[in-house]
């Protein structure tokens, strides 16, 4: 049995396979799976038991004790690495403490620890290292390398006709040699299907850009309206969710608690499901819209209608948040700043936006980010109620690129490198904005 299909280890796709060195460190770890984790080491015989006896011997069935096995090996990875790990923290420790009683010798005059100063910066992060380097690491296997990747498949032409080059080295060969200028940079061609992926330098990039035609629109409409599609439905979930937290909020309200419990459902459930149940509503035809109406709803050929459906179902699935995130900031308001203002003769909206919405702002902040990132990146919900073609986020049309012919995987990573660049733009001048004003709030 092996982690992938025969026919694809024979061709040289996979170079190293890890089943061997899994399996080993599996059955080194049966005996404390059985003690700490009994449910997966009975999931694990049964899925032995299982592949031994069905005659049909499929790849894909190894999925079945992927989990437990993997488990197991995790455990017995964690107690070879555990007494180094206990010495490890043991020395770092000795490192940054001091014996009892000792006290650190005094700094001369001209050489006096500043915190302004590279030197103390510098002890300061060799202090911190060790354990940042976890998370360091973490971030740049989970992130940095992927989107390093990203971009440098985004300056090739690969696609599902280059595949196995691209696989075999194929894009670190061109993207590497083209940036270094051992190859010159050639123009992408939609209408060739080569089988060696080649380098095209900035040409996708610079299209995605200006506008590449894909289909009946150009790049820059999918970007557009995933920004247009941001601001509105954030906008919408912000108002709606501040606006239910303000409500239970006041005096007298009754449960309260039901009410959230009721509230915070659309959040809680994953996005997929929120949007099949919204698509058993809007169904044009079989839809409990097109049920009560006695006809036919067709408002996918709209894309005006197409984008009040898809706000309302976002609208829906994305208030919670701020629901909740306003709540909390609500409760930390003292009561008497809203008793100063209401002295000083500050209606109700007044009061709201002069007082209350200042001092909820810096935890807004934090949910305008994650859910503006979210937003944009939206896909379950497009993918499931199927809206008009012109209104299609970034993230649901390279996934389209992927799947569908010619599978243009340079151009869809081009649209993502695209994405993260202006996320990261929109997200580090939004930073700077918030951290100005609360600098002049708070001086």
């Amino acid at each position: 049995m092996g982690s992938v299909p025969r026919g694809w280890q024979e061709e040289g796709t996979f170079v190293v396979a890890f089943d061997l060195a899994i399996t080993a460190l599996a059955v080194t770890g049966l005996g404390r799976l059985w003690r700490e984790r009994r449910v997966y080491a009975l999931w694990l015989a049964l899925a032995f038991v299982f592949l031994l006896a069905w005659p049909t011997k499929w790849p894909q069935y190894v999925l079945v004790l992927s989990t437990p096995l993997c488990l197991s090996a995790g455990l017995a990875t964690e107690g070879l690495l555990r007494p180094w790990w206990v010495r490890l923290r043991a020395a770092v420790a000795r490192i940054g403490s001091r014996p009892a009683g000792e006290a650190s010798p005094a700094p001369a005059p001209d050489r006096a620890p500043h915190p302004g100063r590279s030197g103390g910066r510098l002890r300061d992060l060799r202090t911190a290292f060790p354990w940042l380097l976890p998370g360091i690491v973490g971030l740049a296997l989970l992130a940095a390398i992927p989107i390093a990747y990203e971009f440098l498949l985004s300056l090739t032409d690969m696609r599902l006709s280059s595949l196995k080059d691209g696989l075999n080295g194929g894009v670190l060969r061109e993207s590497l040699g083209g940036l270094t200028g051992q190859i010159p940079p050639a123009s992408f061609n939609f209408d060739v299907s080569p089988h060696q992926v080649s380098y095209v330098g900035a040409d996708l990039l610079t299209g995605v850009t200006q506008g590449i035609w894909l289909g009946n629109q150009t790049s820059a409409a999918f970007i557009a309206f995933s920004v247009l599609w941001m601001m509105l439905a954030v906008g919408l979930q912000a108002t709606l969710g501040v606006s239910v937290a303000l409500v239970l909020e006041r005096p007298g309200v009754r449960f309260t608690a039901f009410w959230r419990t009721l509230f915070i459902l659309p959040w809680a459930i994953p996005e997929v499901v929120g949007a099949v149940a919204w698509r058993d509503i809007v169904h044009p035809e079989q839809g409990l819209l097109a049920q009560l109406m006695g006809s036919k709803v067709d408002w996918a050929a709209s894309p005006e209608q197409s984008l009040l459906v898809l706000l309302v179902a976002g609208t829906w699935m994305g208030f919670p948040l701020w629901m909740l995130v306003a709540t909390a900031g609500l409760r930390t308001i003292p009561r008497s700043v809203e008793e100063a203002a209401e002295i000083d003769g500050a209606d109700r909206w007044r009061s709201f936006r002069s007082v209350t919405l200042p001092l909820l702002l810096p935890l807004l902040s934090a949910a305008f980010i994650v859910r503006g990132i979210a937003t944009f990146n939206q896909f379950y919900l497009f993918w499931v109620l199927e809206p008009n073609r012109n209104t299609t986020t970034v993230s649901t049309f390279s996934y389209v690129l992927i799947r569908d012919q010619p599978f243009y995987y340079s151009v869809s990573a081009a649209l993502n490198v695209v994405t993260i660049a202006a996320l990261a733009v929109v997200v580090a001048w939004f930073l700077r904005w918030r951290g100005r004003a609360e600098r002049v709030a708070f001086v």
